[in-house]
C-alpha cells in the first residue's frame, strides 16, 4: 500500500508478520482474530505529539485488526518463542503467533524489542513527569472504531480505483492536531494472486521485504493457511471433507510420473542430504522444482518431512489414549472422528495413498507393516513424555494405529 497526498507526521518504527488472536474472557483461551491469515503488524509513532501505537491488519484485505494508543500501562510479553502477548491501557488483551522459520523468529524478537524498550520509555516519563502523564492521558483515547453506520466490509474501492476514506474517530483529532489530515489518494500499488497450477503465489508490483519466502512457506506451516484444492476420496467417489495442500498434490504426482510405486524401498530409503535440502529450498521460496530431475528417493522423503514439520503433528491432534486405545481396524476406523479437520482429511488422505504404494508391494517391497514403521513415526512426537520408556511404548502403538488405518482404507475399496 502506498499513501499520496498525506501530511501525518506518523510512521513505522518496527514491523513484523503475525496471525493476530483476541482473548475470550468467557473461557479464557485464545481465539484467531479476522479470517486468521497473516496480517502486518507495526509499531509507528507521531513525531507531531511524540505519541505511539500498535497497528494489525490484515494482508488479504486490509482489515484492521488491532489499532491501540501506547501508554505507561500497556504491557507487552513474549509467551513462547512464537507467541506474544499484549495488553492494552483498558487490560483487553491481544495475542500475536508468528511463523517458526528462522526469519519469521528474528523479526518477532527485534520487534518486541521495539516494544518493549518503548513502554519502558513511556513508564519513566510517567513516573518522571507528573504533568507529562495528565498529557498523555488527555491524548491517548479508546481504540478507534468505525463511524456508525460505516461498512464493516472493508476497504471500498472507488471508480477510479482509489480508496473511500471513512471518517475518523481519533481522540488526537480532538486535541488541537487539526493540521493531521486524511490520506484522500489511496490505491494499491501492488498485489498477489494464486496460481491453481503450481500452488505458487504471483507478485504483481512492489513486494514487502521477505514477504514473497513468507507467502510461499510450505514447511512448517498450519495446513489451514497454505494454499489447498478439493481432492476425491476414493473410497467414497467424493471429495475428503477439506481440501488438500496443493504441495502434497504435486509430490505424490512427482512420485507417481518418477515410477515411485514401483521403485523397491520406496520410503525407506534415505536421499541425498544436499538434494533434498535444495528441492525444499526451492518450494519454501515459490520456486520451480517440480519439473527438476530428482531422485525419487527425495521426493518420497520430503513428503515424510512436510508431516513431520508440521506445529501439531497429525496423531498429537488428539489424545494419546485415542492412539493407545484403538489397536484393531474397527477400532481406529471408530476413533478418525475424533480428529478435528483439516487433520482427519489429512490422515485419510495419506492412508489411502499408503495403500496405492501397498497394492505394488510385490515390485517395491513395502507393504502396509512396512510402510506404518517408515511413515508412522514423522506424525507425532513425544515431547510430552517425561518417561523414555512410555514414549517408546507410544511410538509402538502409533506404528500399528497407522498400520491398521491402511487396512481399514483398504476394505473400503
Amino acid at each position: 500500500m502506498a499513501a499520496a497526498g498525506a501530511s501525518s507526521n506518523e510512521h513505522s518504527i518496527g514491523s513484523c508478520y503475525t496471525v493476530v488472536y483476541d482473548f475470550d474472557e468467557s473461557n479464557r483461551s485464545w481465539k484467531v482474530a479476522g479470517n486468521g491469515g497473516w496480517s502486518e503488524l507495526h509499531i509507528c509513532f507521531d513525531e507531531q505529539d511524540e505519541s505511539f501505537r500498535i497497528l494489525a491488519w490484515t494482508h488479504d484485505n486490509q482489515h484492521v485488526l488491532v489499532n491501540v494508543n501506547l501508554d505507561h500501562k500497556c504491557e507487552y510479553k513474549e509467551k513462547s518463542e512464537n507467541f506474544h502477548s499484549f495488553k492494552d491501557r483498558d487490560s483487553q488483551r491481544r495475542g500475536f503467533g508468528f511463523h517458526k522459520s528462522q526469519k519469521n523468529l528474528e523479526s518477532a524478537r527485534t520487534f518486541i524489542d521495539v516494544v518493549q524498550k518503548t513502554l519502558t520509555e513511556l513508564r519513566r516519563k510517567a513516573n518522571s513527569d507528573v504533568g507529562m502523564q495528565k498529557r498523555a492521558q488527555s491524548i491517548i483515547a479508546t481504540v478507534p472504531t468505525l463511524s456508525e453506520g460505516t461498512s464493516k466490509a472493508l476497504p471500498q474501492k472507488a471508480p477510479d480505483g482509489h480508496f473511500v476514506i471513512h471518517a475518523p474517530r481519533d481522540a488526537k483529532l480532538n486535541q488541537g492536531d487539526s493540521s493531521i489530515q486524511n490520506p484522500d489518494a489511496v490505491k494499491h500499488t501492488s498485489h498477489v494472486e494464486f496460481d491453481p497450477v503450481t500452488g505458487a503465489y504471483i507478485f504483481h508490483g512492489k513486494t514487502p521485504e521477505g514477504f514473497k519466502q513468507m507467502a510461499n512457506q510450505q514447511f512448517g506451516v498450519p495446513p489451514k493457511n497454505l494454499a489447498r484444492v478439493n481432492v476425491i476420496d476414493p473410497t467414497t467417489g467424493d471429495n475428503y471433507n477439506t481440501k488438500i495442500p496443493v504441495l502434497l498434490i504435486q509430490l505424490k504426482q512427482r512420485l507417481l510420473d518418477l515410477g515411485g510405486l514401483q521403485e523397491k524401498g520406496i520410503f525407506r530409503l534415505a536421499p541425498d542430504a544436499n538434494e533434498c535440502s535444495q528441492i525444499k529450498d526451492k518450494m519454501n521460496q515459490g520456486d520451480e522444482w517440480i519439473d527438476l530431475q530428482v531422485d525419487v528417493n527425495v521426493i518420497a522423503n520430503l513428503l515424510k518431512v512436510w508431516f513431520r514439520d508440521l506445529p501439531c503433528p497429525l496423531l498429537n491432534c488428539v489424545e494419546t489414549r485415542v492412539i493407545e486405545m484403538n489397536q484393531t481396524v474397527e477400532g481406529v476406523s471408530k476413533s478418525v472422528s475424533q480428529f478435528e479437520e483439516p487433520f482427519q482429511s489429512l490422515l485419510l488422505w495419506l492412508w489411502d495413498f499408503c495403500v496405492e504404494i501397498a497394492e505394488q508391494s510385490q515390485v517395491n517391497k513395502m507393504g502396509i507393516q512396512n510402510l506404518g514403521i517408515v511413515i508412522g513415526p514423522n506424525l507425532f512426537n513425544t515431547q510430552n513424555f517425561d518417561n523414555p520408556m512410555k514414549a517408546m511404548d507410544f511410538s509402538g502403538k502409533v506404528v500399528t494405529y497407522f498400520q491398521k488405518g491402511i487396512e481399514w482404507r483398504r476394505g473400503m475399496r
